[in-house]
């Protein structure tokens, strides 16, 4: 009897080693999604940082961006030298619809388009990397904390700005091609800004990335991680349509150089209405994945903005009667306030002539 226990359990053994995933397979599942690179389309943003402005209820916009980037991800295996992704194409949708006063809703769907590269991490150097593939949507929430609410769309009130936002991707990327984290991530983020003209202005911003279990590429774990961005933007005097941004965002989970990518952009972009072109170039600052050696942004944004105050309404002409009616009462209060003259004087304080006509040899009679 022991010994058909000893062949079932053997049985099992063998079973489960062959049901099971290798550490390999099961690794190449627990990758992290590759780039979270993730642009706004809130015409008063950067470029991934909003600003803390809210578009008002019902008012927002939708964009489109295409992103080009070289070396993405480059590592250096045990027995292989530099291997690396060299070449990704990616499409990207962005929305914002404001919800009441001080709320804004901001969504996020990115698709990649194409990759070159080898698939690192999977054991075999000749495996590619999963060429196109969806990646992680992400829906945040976005709360004005403190600072004056602009009056429609598309006006900066000068000053600081505070607002608060948080956030959550869904797990349907394909981690094969480093596009998706295979599990809900929950990131809260604070976004200070401060516009000393109109459509000018800085912006600072911070925040934590939670990862309810790691992720890895290699040996590097993926954990828990702080993120951290500056923006600038500032239109040209002589043509204020056309601004100059600038961006430098990044996140580190404190585990070593792969897991801590910094990237930065500088750009343009140009308003025509309800329209907005950009375009930007970049490049990584660490050799963490998700920092390219290059980045090209292309991009079109359409807002639905609120008339102006002057272009909402006119000034409306009075009526001829509320017309004479408030003639009349401004005489009258203007005789009220004009003070009592004495007799013989004016009420600018000039002698009155002694009849109607003037005086003989023009001279004016003194009453004292």
């Amino acid at each position: 009897m022991k010994r058909w226990r000893s062949w079932i359990f053997f049985a099992i053994a063998v079973g489960a080693a062959g049901v099971l995933p290798s550490p390999t397979s099961a690794q190449m599942e627990r990758r992290p999604n590759l780039d979270p690179f993730r642009p706004t389309a809130e015409p008063e943003g950067f470029l991934t940082l909003p600003s803390a402005i809210v578009p008002g209820h019902l008012f927002g916009g939708g964009a489109i961006f295409f992103d080009y980037t070289h070396r993405i991800l480059e590592t250096i295996e045990p027995g292989v030298v530099n291997r690396r992704i060299d070449h990704r194409t990616a499409m990207r949708l962005a929305g914002i619809l404001g919800l009441g006063r001080f709320t804004a809703l901001h969504l996020d769907l990115p698709f990649i388009l194409q990759s070159a590269g080898p698939s690192v991490g999977s054991g075999d150097p000749d495996l590619p990397v999963r060429a196109a593939s969806v990646a992680d949507p992400r829906i945040g929430v976005r709360m004005r904390a403190a600072g004056a609410r602009p009056d429609f769309m598309g006006h900066y009130p000068k000053g600081f700005g505070l607002a608060f936002e948080l956030g959550g991707t869904l797990p349907i990327g394909d981690q094969k091609a480093f596009a998706g984290e295979g599990q809900v991530t929950v990131d809260a983020r604070a976004h200070l800004d401060y516009f000393f003209a109109e459509g000018a202005g800085l912006s600072v911003s911070l925040g934590w990335l939670i990862r309810p279990y790691p992720r890895f590429i290699l040996d590097e774990r993926f954990r828990d991680a702080l993120l951290f961005g500056v923006g600038m933007r500032l239109p040209l005097p002589m043509l204020p349509a056309l601004a100059v941004r600038l961006e430098v965002r990044g996140m580190s989970g404190f585990d070593g150089v792969l897991s801590t990518p910094v990237e930065g952009e500088i750009g343009f972009s140009y308003a025509l209405g309800p329209v907005t072109l950009l375009a930007f170039f970049g490049t990584g600052f660490t050799d963490g994945a998700g920092a390219p050696l290059a980045r090209a942004i292309l991009g079109v944004l359409v807002s639905r903005r609120a008339k102006r105050p002057e272009e909402s309404r006119g000034l409306e002409p009075l009526d001829a009667s509320e017309r004479v009616s408030e003639d009349a009462s401004a005489a009258s209060r203007s005789d009220e306030a004009a003070p009592s003259a004495p007799p013989g004087e004016t009420a600018g304080g000039e002698r009155l002539p002694l009849s109607p006509g003037p005086p003989a040899n023009d001279q004016w009679i003194d009453y004292d």
